[in-house]
């Protein structure tokens, strides 16, 4: 992951590649769970509200700031949900944008309400994490 983007962009991978040196890797439990959450707007909003900003003005997605992200252990039924469209998101490495847009608002609404994030909040989060 790139430290000097404003949007997080963290992969799941089951093929067993290896990392260059300026990313990073996590394993354990719930990792397609992980993937959703920290890809979802909401994390993207506590990293641009919480990590400091590099000189070119974007937060600085290093592993201090991202272990702060607060991330509430999923039950049977959101961690199912989120790893179905974790799965249909790289089932098909070329996606129309389209559909991918598609299952990244699907993921947010579902971390929204799991987090019991209102309507109202959810719009603030969306407006400040617009691409």
């Amino acid at each position: 992951m790139d430290a000097r983007v404003n949007k997080s962009r963290f992969a799941y991978d089951e093929s067993g590649l290896f990392v260059e040196a300026t990313a990073f890797m996590m394993t354990g439990e719930h990792m397609k769970y992980l993937c959703g959450f920290l890809n979802s707007r909401l994390a993207n909003w506590f990293i641009l509200k919480t990590a400091p900003k590099s000189g070119m003005g974007v937060s600085l997605w290093k592993k201090v700031y991202v272990n702060n992200v607060p991330v509430a252990r999923p039950n049977a039924s959101l961690d199912r949900e989120i790893c179905r469209l974790v799965d249909q998101a790289i089932a098909t490495p070329e996606l129309e944008e389209k559909e991918l847009t598609r299952i990244e608002m699907e993921i947010d609404e579902l971390i929204y309400k799991s987090y019991g994030i209102s309507d109202e909040e959810a719009q603030i989060i969306d407006k400040a994490t617009e691409d």
